[in-house]
């Protein structure tokens, strides 16, 4: 078997070619560590596992095109700095949202990175997620909604704070649907971990209370400087219609409710 990884450095001319590589391994193949990329940018990434077939031929068996975006702490921060926020300024309007100096319509969509979907902040395709946040965009669009909605342990620190590979992730994605003039509602949905056992609501349970304190503590602090960046802090509370939405759910819980 043969691997086939090659890494281009999307510009504004198209792809350039930075790195190729070709080698026989053996299968089954797990992990491969890229070369470090030293110039600011963002990369597509494409690899290829091949074998021969009957005839002597090359034929694909797996594949998969991924990206990453490499940028200084202090690039990272002053892409995010340049948007200009949706606000509220009552000298232009009373009942519509102003950006830029301008009355704007917010057109939104919920949008996870489509190759993982709700996995996307613990496997970030910066690639992909960059040529749909530009699709989006041309469809009208200026409002993202997205969130951790897939419960992966690891994407949390043992205190609840995030973990440094859902916090680049999520930079990666805040980055770039900036650049693209969007602004990001993030809900941290599944803090409760597990909403089928009431007793670990954070309502009940105080030390789950405290890892979700610590877990929105962490937000703001990692992400304070993100112009284009709001976070949902209740999604989908459950004082809902008994049954309405998901039996799941603590509906009419007296507890919260009093709360």
């Amino acid at each position: 078997s043969e691997l086939h990884v090659s890494v281009y450095k999307e510009a504004d001319e198209g792809s350039i070619s930075v790195y190729n590589i070709r080698e026989s391994v053996t299968l089954p193949y797990e992990t491969y560590i890229v070369p470090e990329l030293s110039e600011s940018g963002l990369y597509k990434i494409e690899a290829a596992v091949t074998v021969q077939n009957n005839a002597g031929s090359p034929v694909i068996i797996t594949s998969c095109t991924t990206g990453i975006l490499v940028l200084s702490d202090e690039e990272l921060i002053a892409g995010v700095q340049e948007f200009s926020p949706l606000a509220i300024d009552e000298s232009v309007s009373t009942d519509y949202c102003v950006q830029n100096n301008e009355i704007t319509a917010i057109l939104g969509t919920t949008y996870f990175v489509t190759d993982v979907y709700r996995e996307c902040f613990y496997h970030m395709n910066a690639w992909l997620c960059n040529k749909e946040i530009q699709q989006l965009k041309a469809d009208g669009f200026n409002v993202l909604r997205t969130g951790n909605w897939y419960f992966i342990p690891e994407f949390y620190n043992a205190d609840g704070s995030i973990g440094r590979r859902g916090r680049r992730a999520m930079e990666t994605y805040f980055y770039l649907a900036a650049k693209q003039g969007f602004t990001v509602q993030f809900a941290l949905g599944t803090v409760l971990l597990n909403q089928w056992d009431t007793s670990r609501s954070p309502i009940h349970n105080a030390g789950m209370r405290k890892h979700c304190m610590t877990l929105i503590r962490s937000f703001a602090d990692n992400f304070k400087d993100f112009k284009n960046v709001q976070i949902d802090i209740v999604n989908e509370p459950s004082y809902s219609n008994r049954g309405a939405w998901s039996p799941g759910k603590p509906d009419l819980d007296a507890v919260e409710l009093s709360n």
